[in-house]
């Protein structure tokens, strides 16, 4: 069998309507060997074995990973991608498809992607980045904002 033609034991992370296509797709595969999802949800135990795994300790993610032979690990949410649990899976040896904590901050912070466009000259809509702003409470600023949303 050559290397592309593998069967995987895939861990899945997430719990949402992204994670149950792609567990459906990845079960309908036959590269396919396991598939596990954590968190997960009813939905998505249709088609991978939901494991009770914290995905915000990633020294417990990487521990698990090892123990249960895990050949690819597919990251879904955007907050857990941009927290870095593909890093130290990466740094472990795992196949990891979801990019670094480094690369995410281009989708995740809305100030860096703005700097970078203006660093190499893409055009974007003007933005300004308040520390003021982002030191109140949410509720406040819906308070003092919310006419603008009518």
């Amino acid at each position: 069998m050559a290397d592309r033609d593998k069967a995987e034991r895939i861990l899945l992370v997430g719990s949402g309507g992204r994670e149950d296509a792609l567990a459906h797709a990845m079960r309908k595969s036959a590269l396919c060997e396991r598939l596990h999802c954590a968190p997960g949800n009813p939905g998505i135990a249709r088609w991978a074995e939901i494991v009770a795994l914290d995905v915000n300790n990633h020294a417990s993610v990487v521990q698990w990973c090892a123990d249960n032979a895990i050949t690819l690990i597919v990251i879904g949410p955007d907050g857990i991608i941009a927290d870095g649990l593909a890093d130290p899976l990466r740094d472990a040896g795992f196949n990891v498809f979801a990019p670094s904590k480094d690369a995410s901050q281009i989708e995740a912070s809305k100030a860096f992607a703005k700097s970078a466009m203006a660093r190499f000259g893409i055009r974007r809509l003007g933005i300004r980045c308040s520390r003021i702003i982002s030191a109140l409470k949410p509720s406040n600023l819906y308070a003092n904002w919310a006419h603008l949303l009518l």
